[in-house]
């Protein structure tokens, strides 16, 4: 079945009406899968306002956290902070992904020159380790910006050693 919806999620990609209509027919345990390969093939790609709509919907919908996450860092990149921030916020547990949503956020603000916004993006009510790994990555971020202009995107995945290591 996995391979059936996402052979389908590939075909209608760029037929933003067919994927709303797809996901309003499927139940809820196939939604939920053919929605985060709507939002993994979206990633891959250069950001679209053609997609605004759709992402905004599967957040508002999305019973799994790390959908959210994946609907935070699109409405992220299309700049949509507050639609992302109301998103991230929803996210309570586990800690580290309500993490990566802040994360999220705060990287696209420093691309956009925001270094003063994003430490707003840190925790609030998380664990310790988790609030002080965010802080750190931010500060990290802000450090690669001054120093080479640019800001890599590898927050999943300094996340993922973090959660091992904690």
């Amino acid at each position: 079945m996995d391979e059936i919806i996402s052979a389908i999620v590939s075909s209608i990609i760029d037929r933003g009406e067919l994927v709303t209509e797809f996901l309003d027919s499927l139940p809820e345990d196939a939604k939920i899968l053919a929605v985060g390969y709507v939002l993994d093939i979206l990633l891959e790609r250069p950001p679209s306002s053609e997609y605004l709509e759709l992402v905004r919907k599967i957040g508002s919908f999305a019973s799994s956290e790390r959908i959210k996450v994946k609907a935070v860092r699109y409405l992220s990149k299309l700049h949509d902070y507050e639609g992302a921030w109301n998103l991230a916020s929803s996210i309570s547990d586990p800690p580290h992904l309500r993490s990566l949503a802040f994360g999220s956020i705060a990287i696209e603000k420093l691309k956009e020159g925001g270094h003063r916004w994003s430490h707003r993006c840190g925790p609030r009510g998380q664990g310790s380790e988790v609030g002080s790994w965010l802080l750190s990555e931010i500060l990290a971020k802000i450090a690669e910006l001054q120093a080479s202009g640019q800001v890599v995107e590898d927050i999943e995945e300094r996340a993922e050693k973090q959660k091992r290591l904690c």
